[in-house]
């Protein structure tokens, strides 16, 4: 009986200590913090820990998460509750290091609550999953002088931006005022030029509306941006000026944007010698430098400051030239005027370009600099040294023809420049002249006169030229929204890294790449390509016959709704039948393809799960077999050791 309180009392003192020890380890252990993640994950930037040492005034987070909706949702939905786990995690980082400033709320918006009428009334995003559930994963950030952000939706397409987005939302909700942009153009960037006739008549001809770029609509959650006229002869009251394809701009213009730069303006240009995309109207526009002039007359400031446009070739490059599908059905064939630029294009050393993965420009121009005096000149886009230029009279670059545009090429011996930074203090474009007297007004009949201007800008300040305008349109460029991956990532970083640099916010850029949460499995990935590369041309011949069997039994059924062949008729009848029939047995073929390629996955996996769970086994044995082995030897040696 003694024995047997004295072994329970043993235990219970034994829990006794172990939770002591527990608990006083974790009060100890709370300010310690090890990140052993490959890439840092809970590990935030310096940049975002100075947006967030810079907080005056307290901020609350609202992150709203719907759990139940995930865990009733489809199985891509419930991948959602571990990048829940993290972005909170992450989240309660930002409040421990603002010591207080910010404080954190989780909300679960459930259905008919008052958590769920706010996140509506704060404009979040949300996915229905039954006829009740909605599934909402967003953040509000709100301050106590009634300034209000969001971030929409924490799309998993952009885990490597999650910081960025977290800071920039509260480094715009914090700041009391936004720097001005003021944006100057002769294309309708802000898709306002249409009246409501000129709107109804396009719509009649069956053309889109020009609508806003998307552009102004990353611009705007960031800066307040001032619209400025292409005749305009005065800027003032911006803190940067961005000018997109001046188109023959007035001389009046181009002096306001010269004495801009002489009292040290900050300065972001696009040209194009051929610009192709025109996302406004939803239709191509080829418009060639040479035919209208468009560029020449800027080149005038251009050349003044150190550098020049060409405005009759494009840029080629065979190394950086992008493979596209031209029309569908078609093989994916490479385009060398459409350029990614990676690697050793994108200049490490500057802040514009230092972490850009990739850029995209389409039919760019290049930049030809000069030695100015006070002006340096730094390099953020380049080709490879086998780029050249492709003369644009003679080429159809609306609808081009990469083997046409090949067997013109011939290869170059020096990189071509497609961006760069000037920094210094400028000269005049307008040489001695101190004064500048306007064309006559029609209306007045007098002559305006401007007030003596500068020739000589009054501080250091910086221009940024690039030579593409497609790179920034839709097609390259997306909104900002929780959707930018891909291709449009790299594009909108540019864009953003340039007005941060310039605007002295480059804080944020920084932070903008960061590892990702959710990794893909390199090694199916890695066989799912083989496979692929393995299978290119006999995939590509099935979805072409695909394609082209369901084109002839549209036109079959076309023309028997015209009346013009009876369907019922016997022929006509068989041969619908047959042309089902044969994309019936090419989607089969493509069927087997793909499950060939699932079965070589599948049984990776199976491999690797056998690998795993007879791993742990073997390695105990190993050990148990180590430590027999070690026993067995020391008895042996106590046996045989001498008296």
């Amino acid at each position: 009986m003694r024995a047997t309180l004295r072994a329970a009392l043993a235990i219970a003192l034994i829990g006794v200590i172990t939770f002591c020890a527990i608990t006083i380890t974790w009060i100890l252990g709370r300010p310690l913090r090890a990140d052993l993640t490959e890439n840092k994950l809970y590990t935030l930037s310096e940049s975002t820990r100075s947006i967030i040492g810079g907080i005056t005034d307290p901020v609350t987070l609202k992150l709203f998460y719907s759990k139940a909706a995930a865990l009733k949702g489809p199985e891509s939905m419930r991948l959602y509750n571990n990048y829940y786990v993290y972005v909170r995690d992450l989240l309660k980082e930002y409040a421990r290091l603002s010591g207080g400033k910010i404080r954190l709320e989780l909300v679960d918006p459930r259905p008919d609550t008052e958590a769920a009428a706010e996140a509506l009334r704060y404009g979040l995003p949300s996915e229905p999953v039954t006829s009740e559930e909605r599934f909402f994963f967003g953040l509000v950030l709100l301050t106590e002088f009634g300034r209000e952000k969001t971030v929409p939706f924490f799309s998993l397409d952009r885990q490597g931006l999650l910081e960025y987005d977290i800071s920039r939302a509260l480094f715009n909700v914090t700041q009391r005022a936004r720097k001005r942009i003021g944006v100057l153009s002769s294309l309708d960037l802000f898709g306002s030029s249409a009246s409501p006739y000129m709107a109804k008549m396009l719509r009649m001809q069956g053309r889109e509306v020009p609508g806003v770029w998307n552009l102004i609509g990353q611009l705007k959650q960031d800066y307040h941006l001032v619209a400025l006229r292409p005749d305009t002869d005065k800027i003032e009251d911006i803190d940067i000026l961005l000018i997109v394809q001046p188109n023959n701009l007035p001389e009046r213009t181009l002096y306001a944007i010269d004495q801009y730069v002489m009292r040290s303006g900050k300065l972001v240009v696009f040209l194009d010698p051929y610009f192709t995309a025109d996302p406004g109207s939803g239709e191509v526009a080829s418009r060639s430098a040479s035919a209208s002039g468009q560029s020449a007359d800027f080149n005038r400031l251009l050349r003044a400051w150190g550098l020049e446009m060409a405005t009759d070739v494009v840029v080629a490059d065979p190394n950086l030239g992008s493979l596209v599908q031209l029309s569908e059905g078609e093989r994916n064939r490479k385009l060398i005027t459409m350029l990614s630029l990676t690697g050793p294009a994108l200049n490490r050393s500057e802040m514009i370009t230092a972490k850009l993965d990739e850029v995209r420009v389409l039919n760019a121009g290049y930049l030809r600099v000069r030695e100015v005096r006070n002006v340096r000149a730094r390099t953020l886009l380049l080709t490879t040294e086998s780029a050249n230029t492709l003369k644009t009279e003679g080429l159809d670059l609306q609808n081009p023809d990469p083997e046409v545009l090949m067997q013109k090429f011939k290869s170059g011996r020096e990189p071509l420049i497609l961006g760069t930074k000037l920094t210094g203090r400028f000269d005049s474009a307008f040489g001695g002249e101190n004064s500048f007297s306007s064309p006559v007004d029609e209306k007045t009949n007098q002559a305006e006169t401007a007030a003596r201007g500068w020739v000589k800008s009054k501080e250091m300040t910086t221009i940024v030229v690039f030579s593409d305008v497609d790179m920034i349109s839709n097609l390259f460029l997306d909104n900002g929204g929780t959707s930018t991956t891909g291709t449009a990532r790299g594009n909108n970083n540019l864009i953003l890294n340039t007005m941060e640099e310039l605007s002295g916010t480059g804080t944020l850029a920084a932070v903008r790449t960061r590892g990702e949460y959710i990794r893909p499995f390199k090694l199916i990935d890695n066989i799912e390509a083989k496979f692929d590369a393995a299978n290119s041309h006999k995939i590509w011949l099935l979805k072409s016959n695909i394609a082209n069997a369901q084109k002839q039994l549209s036109l079959l059924e076309s023309k028997s709704a015209d009346q013009q062949v009876p369907l019922l008729k016997n022929e006509t009848l068989n041969r619908k039948k047959e042309i089902e029939s044969q994309i019936a047995k090419q989607r089969r073929e493509l069927w087997d393809l793909n499950e060939d390629k699932r079965q070589e996955v599948d049984r990776l996996i199976s491999l690797l799960k056998v690998t795993y769970m007879l791993l742990a086994p073997i390695l105990v044995l190993i050990t148990a077999g180590i430590v027999a082995g070690f026993r067995a030897m020391k008895r042996r040696n106590m046996v045989w050791r001498p008296l």
